[in-house]
């Protein structure tokens, strides 16, 4: 035998001695990673399986048909696990929450201050301080309480403007044609304009100028198209340069924006220098709040007020205008349903006033309906994306979810 041949076959042998080592070594339980889908492009990944007519979570849904419940996909350079499993999502966020992190968006770093919204900032003290500002001041039973009149008012008016329409064409028996996404989404801008700075600007005006108004409410619309849209420099930041033109648009959004809030602010601080303390709207209650605060931040804290005030004014208006369009096609669509809902109504509250926050929790019926809508018609069918900080496993699927470079995000 010749020195090449004893040479391969010494390192055969050591090859196969190591790997049976290894076998023999390796836990009989280990984890493995989720199955990666094939037909990933490079630098785009599998970004062309996905197409402007199928929304996200539609196209998502039909690999999980295919893959399972819990695959791997590529987003442009990002590693991405899509979660299609109640069980395995609720030991996630449960369990593994406190090692997911939102990751950085395009939008956010533009539009919300440098990533100071409370829905897109990263988890850290400054996203836990003013997590606890808003449970304990804004979102507590007083703090909801407080402003149970604007909300009321704000519905008044619209659907009184709602009959003035009705009586203007002489109250025909057939109705009058009305465009109720167009009047749920001026009543829920309204709402949340009026419960944060005092302000409405849908509709009809009675406190501010129209040229004022339809400037906020285009900036509006705006600042949530932004949001809506699935940028390429947020998984393939190489990528990031052709998309300069919409960057420009955000910028000049984010700067318009900017003057308006600016403008509220200045307005209460002056009202609370000229008139002394008092609390009338959201953004009262955070100028007292973080008046003197040391949060610390990448923004000043007036930076931080406007914020904070702008992430409200514009967090969950969606989701509220999708329930509430879908519940009333529901309605008109099941008029048996709808027979019930208001028998209901004229027998827990009668025909003589009109119906209350307190009367919600006496309208059992109506209450269904809102959860069936929820239930056929989820308003946030795709979570948004999670970083993942640390590795874990997936006690429920005996899935291995890797951290870093190896498992970027999470959706």
């Amino acid at each position: 035998m010749d020195l090449p041949q004893l040479f391969l076959l010494s390192a055969l042998f050591i090859f196969s001695v190591s790997y049976l080592i290894k076998s023999l070594l390796r836990p009989k339980n280990k984890k493995t990673t989720a199955p990666m889908i094939p037909g990933a492009w490079p630098l785009l990944g599998h970004l062309h399986l996905f197409d402007t007519v199928n929304p996200t979570h539609v196209t998502f849904g039909e690999m999980a048909d295919v893959y399972g419940p819990v695959f791997m996909a590529k987003l442009g350079s990002l590693n991405v696990m899509v979660i299609n499993s109640k069980e395995v999502a609720k030991e996630i966020y449960t369990v593994h929450d406190k090692l997911l992190e939102r990751p950085e968006l395009t939008a956010s770093k533009i539009l919300g201050y440098n990533d100071s919204f409370l829905t897109f900032s990263p988890y850290g003290l400054y996203w836990r301080e003013m997590r606890k500002i808003a449970a304990s001041e804004l979102f507590s039973t007083s703090g909801i309480d407080m402003l149970m009149f604007s909300r009321a008012r704000e519905a008044d008016l619209a659907f009184g403007n709602l009959y003035g329409r009705w009586e203007q064409r002489g109250k025909p028996k057939e109705g009058v044609l009305v465009d109720m996404k167009q009047e749920f989404i001026d009543l829920t801008a309204n709402i949340s304009l009026m419960m944060v700075a005092g302000k409405r600007y849908f509709g009809e005006n009675p406190n501010c100028e129209v040229k004022e108004a339809r400037r906020c409410g285009k900036l509006i619309r705006e600042f949530l198209d932004y949001f809506s849209l699935f940028l390429l420099s947020d998984v393939a930041p190489v990528l990031g340069l052709l998309e300069w033109k919409i960057k420009r648009g955000m910028k000049r959004t984010a700067k318009e924006l900017d003057k308006i809030t600016e403008g509220w602010v200045e307005e209460h601080k002056n009202k609370r220098r000229d008139h002394g303390r008092s609390v009338n709207d959201y953004l009262d209650i955070l100028i007292e709040t973080l008046g003197g605060d040391k949060i610390p931040g990448l923004s000043d804290t007036h930076t931080k007020i406007k914020a904070l005030c702008l992430n409200l004014v514009l967090a969950g208006s969606e989701t509220a205008i999708v329930v509430l369009v879908w519940a009333v096609s529901l309605l008109l669509n099941n008029p048996h349903v709808l027979k019930k809902a208001q028998e209901e109504l004229d027998s827990k509250i009668g025909k003589e006033r009109v119906v209350e926050e307190l009367d919600i929790k006496d309208l059992v019926y109506l209450q269904a309906i809102v959860k069936e809508t929820f239930r056929l018609y989820p308003p946030v069918p795709l979570i948004a994306y999670r970083d993942v900080m640390e590795d874990f496993d997936i006690a429920c699927c005996n899935c291995h979810v890797p951290a870093g470079n190896e498992s970027d995000q999470m959706a």
